[in-house]
Order: C-alpha cells, then structure tokens, then sequence
C-alpha cells in the first residue's frame, strides 16, 4: 500500500537523484576541462621537445662542418654561408614563437619622471652664471638639497 510515508521517501530519493545528476554533470564538465588542458600540454611538450632536438641537431652539426673544413672537403666560405643561414632560420623561429613583450604603460601628461637617486627635481644643477665666465672654466658642483 501506498501512503503518505511512501511518497515522502520517493520524493526523497527523487530529490538526491537530482543532486547526484548535478554533482555528475559538475564533474564530466571539469573532466572535459582537464583532458584540454592535458591535450594543450601535451601539444606544448611535443613542440619544445621537437624544437629543442633541432637545436641538439644543429649543434652537434657544428662539429662535423668545422672537421670538413679542417679536412679541407668544405671552404670556410661556405661554412660562414651555411652557420648563417642556420642562424636566419634560428632567428626567425625564435621571433615567431616568442610572445611580445608586455607594452611600458605612458607617463601621465604634465608629469616629469626623475632618475633614481638623482634627488629633488626641484633642485637646480645648473652652475651659476659668472661675469667673468668665458665658457673655458671647470663646471661648478651642484648645490646640494636642502631639507
């Protein structure tokens, strides 16, 4: 028999499916989340390694053109021409996969920034003008601050 007691308890068990469908679906979403992270990371590390075995590959390369000049099989012109186009290509790959510097931010309009340790900028440094300065003389000291 079904009575009131029977569906409170239904409605209980109702309600916690409810939750546990909403806990569930909470975590396939963080689960999605972390296998895109996984994946990102994992792209990044296949990246840099290939990137760093290049590198590995063009160093250990040097020391096999400098034995074929040694050998005398290569010219040293051809050498330079060859370490420079490495170099370009280098070069190039590295500007391509470095993120921007971020921008310095504009000093405010009006504003007059002073060099550490160069004191109050209300302070002249400026030598006073002399009557009988001709321009050959030793620059006089700046006075110094007064507190």
């Amino acid at each position: 028999m079904f009575n009131e007691h029977n569906a409170r308890q239904l409605e209980e068990i109702l309600l916690l499916a409810r939750l546990i469908d909403e806990r569930t679906s909470t975590m396939a979403d963080a689960i999605a989340d972390l296998q895109a992270e996984i994946a990102n990371l994992t792209a990044e590390v296949a990246k840099d390694t290939s990137v760093e075995s290049s590198a590995l590959k063009l160093i250990q390369g040097f020391n096999a053109q400098l034995s074929a000049v040694e050998a005398g099989t290569q010219s040293i012109a051809g050498l330079r021409s060859q370490l420079m186009t490495s170099a370009d290509a280098l070069a190039n790959a590295v500007a391509a996969n470095t993120a921007p510097a971020p921008a310095a931010p504009a000093p405010d309009a009006g504003t007059t920034s002073v060099p550490a340790g160069t004191g109050d900028a209300s302070v002249s440094t400026a030598a006073p003008a002399s009557s009988g300065d001709q321009g050959g003389s030793a620059p006089v000291a700046p006075a110094a601050p007064t507190t």
